[in-house]
């Protein structure tokens, strides 16, 4: 999915509240508007003239969504769970957080999730594919889409990196798993 991101086709995502049905005055964990998140993503360290994975260089970092590594190279590719913030590229800021109840999504917000494209003219067709997604990860935790469990929405916009960006400055999409969503204030 971080490659949806990149491409500007996902701006939306969906995670289960822990609540169910969530009380009047939750808050989503996952922030509220203004707030900013990291993107986690898969990632590898990787230079031949530094070995610490922990010296914070962002250009010893390669990302596997968007680039190719060289075979050369003996680093393996680390899960986006041990992406540490320094290596981030991708910085989201929250445009909107709402709770609603999972099949509420309509075409135009399964198509803002970054689903498949390929038959958008077919009434439905990228609902579904977002139903196929949805069970594909969240069926077996007991929040399948037949369960229809209350979700938060949260719609966001890529800002860019935190680390080469100024903090609000606008980057242009030129091109890949959203995974956790750690959140920092502005």
């Amino acid at each position: 999915m971080v490659r949806a991101i990149l491409e500007g086709r996902k701006t939306q995502t969906r995670r289960v509240c822990k609540n169910q049905p969530p009380k009047m005055f939750d808050l989503s964990r996952y922030g509220e508007a203004g707030d900013r998140l990291w993107v986690r993503e898969t990632w590898l360290h990787d230079c031949e003239h530094c070995h610490n994975p922990d010296c914070g260089l962002p250009n010893h970092i390669w990302y596997r969504a968007s680039e190719a590594h060289p075979e050369d190279f003996t680093a393996k590719w680390k899960p986006s769970i041990f992406m540490p913030r320094w290596a981030s590229r991708l910085m989201l800021k929250i445009t909107d957080v709402r709770a609603e109840m999972l099949k509420e999504i309509t075409d135009a917000d399964a198509l803002a999730e970054g689903v498949d494209r390929t038959n958008t003219s077919i009434p439905g067709y990228a609902r579904t594919r977002f139903q196929e997604l949805w069970d594909s990860i969240n069926a077996k935790r007991g929040f399948s889409w037949q369960s229809n469990p209350f979700v938060w929405v949260i719609e966001f916009n890529l800002i860019g990196n935190p680390t080469l960006h100024e903090p609000d400055e606008e980057v242009e999409l030129m091109t890949p798993e959203l995974g956790n969503l750690p959140r920092s204030r502005p």
